[in-house]
């Protein structure tokens, strides 16, 4: 009996000192103190890490490439993510990841000329969570590729001349509890099924 109690306890502890391992691996990497762009922040890490971003305004395309969330510091007021051609933020890698707490605007012109795009170019299974950011200012303020999905949660998506969200999938994708207005031709244009819920949608049709 009580080396079977022994034995558990020990059991115990080696789950316990696994499980700390696990969660200790998981690095927090700073952008511009520890890495001066985000881009060589996202090519620093890997899977399951975060990209901290302080206030500022970052230019030019930032590649996904990794399962890991890019978050900034201080929220969208302070954390600006500009580029003029293509897209601000392309995921277009066979993975997931986290995006917070950015304005992702400017992209005018080029294919998507999205301020998000996921999975428009690789004919791979990309996974996306977007929230709390604001999109704004782009040709299409988020496109959605044919084999990918995303989860668009608690966005201000506004102002972009064309579509505020573009779906050309057939996976299924969350859109949720966002703010959509004033979008040049339609707030949400949806091919896939899913959950679109919980919306405010206003100043174009839907």
């Amino acid at each position: 009996m009580g080396f079977r109690r022994y034995a558990l306890i020990g059991l115990a502890a080696l789950g316990m000192a696994l499980g700390t391992y696990k969660e200790a691996d998981a690095a927090t990497l700073r952008v511009p103190s520890q890495y001066p762009t985000i881009q060589t922040g996202i090519n620093a890490a890997v899977d399951g890490d975060t990209v901290l971003v302080a206030s500022g305004t970052y230019q030019g395309l930032i590649t996904f490439s990794r399962n890991i969330c890019l978050k900034s510091e201080s929220g969208a007021e302070t954390t600006f993510l500009t580029n003029t051609w293509n897209s601000v933020v392309d995921l277009n890698q066979q993975n997931s990841g986290i995006l917070e707490g950015f304005t992702i605007g400017g992209a005018r012109g080029g294919t998507p000329a999205a301020g998000i795009s996921v999975g428009t170019y690789e004919k791979q299974f990309c996974n996306l969570t977007i929230k709390n950011n604001v999109i704004e200012n782009n040709n299409v303020g988020i496109v959605v590729g044919f084999r990918s999905s995303a989860s668009i949660e608690n966005n201000k998506i506004r102002n972009n001349a064309n579509k505020g969200i573009e779906d050309s999938g057939y996976r299924s994708i969350q859109i949720t509890r966002n703010i959509i207005q004033n979008n040049g031709t339609a707030g949400i244009s949806v091919s896939s099924s899913g959950d679109v819920s919980g919306n405010t949608i206003y100043g174009h049709q839907i």
